[in-house]
């Protein structure tokens, strides 16, 4: 959970540049506690705060940048050691995903980079010398990323509220009104504030030197919507797509086991994380896991419980009492950036 962010210097007052740099530099620091990075010339900053997985030596810090380009890197490429191999002739001086993704998007370009690689990702791409900026998010949105285009600046950032607090936007009274009633909570394109975007999952932002910007998917979810694979599935016996479903399950848990530092597993004793967590357990046989307890009659800590004995691991619990939802809604509201009505249980997680 790095934090990621920037701007593009069009027209900005002295003084309203000053507050973006310190905003930008300050309000995501709680996503990154292991560092906090920045590159820029005259009109054009980043900044970056790092949460280390993979390589947690100062090495792998953020901006990763050279003469001619900079990457500021949100997320996990699960795939990256598969990926080093087709740089053979890149001296590598760190052994992170994010020197891979680097050095990818240098030697193939944003188009293959993207049909390559396997993750979860929210980044910015810049070249120096062609001025160009790519804005990139994972094919279903997992990682977060917005931007503000207007007469004075284009900035971005893992958080709709860094842009308003460090832009000084005021939220619009009309959509803050439906989000009172959840309708917005969800949005994968609409904010609280008007002059803030989405970018959209399994898409690219490119942001030119002349600063026009076009918006291009690279991945939608109909894609893979194969009509005579499912039909071929329909002919298979139960026991056959159910070992196939498996196997590419497993699979996919077992790819995003990727860290230099100790597994976790959020646990609530439901059918999901239980799979998970089991199929995750194959590879990391020391995992731990962690579930918030409601307490009172909505509880669900005894089939976590009975999930952590099952598999011979620790469970760490935290109790959340009524009263704590109170207590913890404005702040959780905050970081989410809107009303929490519907999605309540945002709250205790």
């Amino acid at each position: 959970m790095c934090g990621i962010s920037g701007f593009i210097n069009k027209n900005l007052p002295e003084n309203k540049k000053q507050i973006l740099i310190k905003g930008l530099s300050e309000l995501q620091e709680h996503r990154g506690p292991d560092f906090s990075g920045e590159w820029n010339t005259s009109n054009v900053h980043f900044f970056h705060q790092r949460l280390s997985l993979i390589d947690g030596n100062s090495r792998s810090n953020q901006p990763f940048f050279n003469e001619d380009f900079v990457l500021c890197f949100n997320g996990e490429i699960y795939n990256f050691l598969a990926l080093k191999q087709h740089l053979p002739t890149v001296n590598f001086t760190t052994t992170s995903d994010t020197e891979v993704l680097f050095q990818y998007l240098i030697h193939f370009g944003i188009e293959k980079t993207l049909r390559d690689i396997k993750g979860m990702f929210a980044f910015s791409f810049y070249d120096v010398k062609k001025k160009e900026l790519f804005l990139v998010r994972d094919r279903f949105g997992i990682k977060p990323l917005f931007f503000v285009n207007n007469s004075e600046v284009f900035a971005f950032a893992s958080e709709s509220r860094t842009l308003a607090k460090g832009l000084q936007l005021k939220p619009d009274s009309y959509k803050t009104m439906l989000s009172l009633n959840s309708t917005l909570e969800g949005s994968s394109t609409y904010t609280l504030f008007n002059e803030i975007v989405n970018v959209k999952p399994g898409t690219v932002v490119k942001i030119a030197s002349n600063l026009e910007i076009s918006e291009d998917y690279y991945y939608k979810l109909s894609d893979q919507v194969d009509a005579n694979y499912h039909k071929d599935l329909a002919k298979k016996p139960k026991s056959e797509i159910v070992k196939e479903f498996d196997t590419l399950l497993s699979k996919s848990v077992e790819e995003m086991l990727v860290s230099d530092f100790p597994m976790g597993a959020f646990v609530s004793g439901g059918i999901d994380s239980s799979i998970l967590t089991a199929m995750a357990k194959k590879t990391q046989p020391n995992i731990q896991l962690f579930t918030a307890d409601i307490v009172g009659k909505h509880s669900e800590y005894l089939d976590s419980l009975a999930l952590a004995k099952h598999l011979d691991l620790p469970l760490h619990k935290t109790e959340f009492h009524p009263e704590d939802f109170l207590n913890h809604w404005i702040t959780a509201t905050e970081y989410n950036a809107g009303p929490i009505v519907y999605f309540t249980n945002g709250v205790p997680i």
